[in-house]
């Protein structure tokens, strides 16, 4: 990276985001070893963009300017949208313990099964539901879940969308896929277990650490967003685009700096 900026290639970071445990959040980087070793890359870069607040805080303390833009996934569907496209589905991703580490924070994942088992009673009543699952083990726990369940496990990024267009609401463990449905205009409620759970908030999405994610706040968050469900998608749309043009702004200033400015 440093070479590359010393020869006058741009170097162009978009969308950094933070991942510390929920309940470790940090006030700064440390120790100042990594510290020093992020000012050097951040200074290598023409522009830095930040996709959640504690982000942008921890690098301000650094005394480094950036963007705060919502996460690149955003736009990851933008190829797949389609119009008039049957939206009937409400979609589930589970993970073990809502995350992909415990991070020495306690968390109790047969419990997370448990409300995740009974939460699908109910919205099985409502809705038709399908699993989205992101690999052979998701794949295989969504069966233990509920085996009546239809189960998605898509190959490429066509198959993914496909799915995404036919859902109308959904419940995220995968936070990244709270984004990527979110760019064509499909809300969700997500649970987690780190700060990466701020990149969702900073979409306007509900979100929830997995030991704060009770049967009733699921619910109500569902019901709130069935209640607008219209605006909410408009809204996602909007914000899209939105960040589309923000993106694209931020490489065209970017490769407008001349070579060797920071």
């Amino acid at each position: 990276m440093g070479r590359l900026s010393r020869r006058g290639i741009p170097v162009l970071n978009l969308g950094a985001g933070s991942c510390y445990p929920w309940e470790q959040q940090p006030e700064q980087v440390f120790p100042e070893t990594d510290a020093a070793y992020l000012r050097r890359i951040l200074d290598y870069c023409r522009v830095t963009t930040v996709r959640d607040r504690l982000a942008r805080h921890l690098f301000e303390r650094l005394g480094r300017s950036c963007q705060f833009i919502p996460c690149p996934a955003l736009l990851a569907g933008r190829p797949f949208r389609k119009t008039g496209t049957r939206r009937d589905l409400f979609v589930i991703n589970f993970m073990e313990g809502a995350g992909h580490y415990d991070w020495e924070q306690g968390i109790d994942s047969p419990a997370w099964r448990e409300l995740v088992q009974t939460l699908l009673k109910g919205l099985g009543r409502q809705h038709p539901l399908a699993f989205l699952c992101h690999n052979q083990r998701e794949y295989e726990v969504a069966s233990l879940l509920d085996p009546a369940i239809p189960r998605v496990l898509p190959k490429n990024s066509q198959e993914y969308f496909a799915l995404a267009g036919r859902a109308k609401l959904a419940l995220f463990n995968r936070l990244h896929a709270a984004i990527a449905f979110a760019g064509i205009g499909v809300p969700s409620v997500s649970v987690g277990t780190d700060t990466r759970l701020l990149m969702v908030d900073a979409v306007g999405l509900p979100c929830f650490y997995v030991k704060e994610a009770t049967l009733d706040r699921l619910e109500d968050a569902i019901h709130q967003i069935r209640m607008n469900l219209d605006g909410e998608r408009d809204r996602l749309l909007t914000l899209s685009e939105h960040t589309w043009h923000r993106y694209r702004d931020a490489v065209e200033q970017a490769l407008a700096v001349a070579p060797g400015r920071t």
